[in-house]
């Protein structure tokens, strides 16, 4: 895979626009069409914006976002240094539910998990990692 991009930054949601714009760039020069660069946009926000929230203890976590693809693949790589959290456990929130029976918090989770095509993670080196798949459209 070759390396679209690559930013490093606090996690602090000053700088949220800048890992957004880094992963859309990255996903339309990777080969994705607007629906699907709108499905990055959408999981990167919200994994990033977790992150500025709930990552840091005394100060904020450090964030690393890369982007690769390949011919049938493109894929956002999001590292911090926060406290461990792997939103792949996570269940997902019961959508059916009515909002007064519905517990705070999860969505942001569920949507990145129903945007992206695969969802990995795990903790390593004392930095979570967090990986986005998705398809490229066929070639043919």
């Amino acid at each position: 895979m070759r390396r679209l991009a690559r930013l490093n930054a606090p996690a602090v949601l000053a700088r949220l626009p800048d890992f957004v714009a880094a992963a859309s760039e990255s996903a339309r020069a990777g080969g994705l069409g607007p629906r699907k660069v709108g499905s990055v946009e959408l999981a990167v926000e919200e994994a990033v914006t977790n992150i500025c929230k709930y990552a840091g203890q005394d100060q904020p976590a450090d964030i690393a976002l890369a982007c690769f693809a390949d011919d049938a693949l493109f894929a956002v790589e999001i590292s911090d240094d926060g406290k461990p959290f792997d939103m792949t456990a996570q269940p997902d929130p019961d959508v059916t539910a009515g909002l007064e029976q519905r517990p705070l918090g999860g969505l942001g989770v569920f949507l990145i998990k129903k945007a992206a095509d695969a969802v990995r993670y795990e903790r390593r080196d004392g930095r979570n990692r967090l990986r986005l798949e998705f398809r490229l459209p066929s070639r043919r």
